[in-house]
């Protein structure tokens, strides 16, 4: 279950820490937000771990989110829609919808090799902990590149 999931993840760490330790990672991922929201170059970016639901735009599922809502949040750590719709169509990128309301949104969860952009959504989950780097980026050039 649970423990050999961890462990295909590079998550050995936690299963050999103590109790107190599991406790202190559980007590500070529990702080963490659900989303982060930053201006950067004059662009807004939106980070969340897996996606947006299709069709919702960014103020509202980040107002759903604050408000602790159970599909914003199963959305946000689990949803990998978006990513097999793109699949489906062929990862035609641009001309997937974009999340409203958000110049770019970054999204973990689902692997790639390198950063895939789907419509203004970038999946950046390359495996670092595998020993991929393609998902370390300087926002600053990325968005120099990639025009909205």
């Amino acid at each position: 279950g649970d423990e050999r999931m961890l462990s295909q993840v590079a998550g050995d760490w936690f299963l050999n820490s103590n109790n107190a330790e599991r406790q202190l990672t559980a007590s500070m991922l529990g702080t963490l937000p659900p989303f982060r929201t930053v201006m950067v170059a004059g662009r807004k970016i939106g980070f969340v771990h897996a996606d947006v639901p299709e069709g919702v735009a960014w103020s509202e599922f980040t107002a759903a989110l604050t408000a602790k809502d159970q599909n914003a949040i199963q959305s946000a750590l689990w949803s990998r829609a978006r990513w097999q719709a793109s699949i489906g169509s062929g990862l035609s990128g641009h001309d997937l919808p974009s999340v409203e309301g958000v110049d770019w949104v970054f999204v973990g969860h689902s692997p790639v090799d390198k950063p895939t952009i789907v419509g203004n959504v970038v999946f950046m989950d390359c495996g670092l902990w595998r020993g991929n780097a393609n998902g370390i980026i300087c926002l600053e050039d990325w968005l120099a590149e990639h025009s909205v």
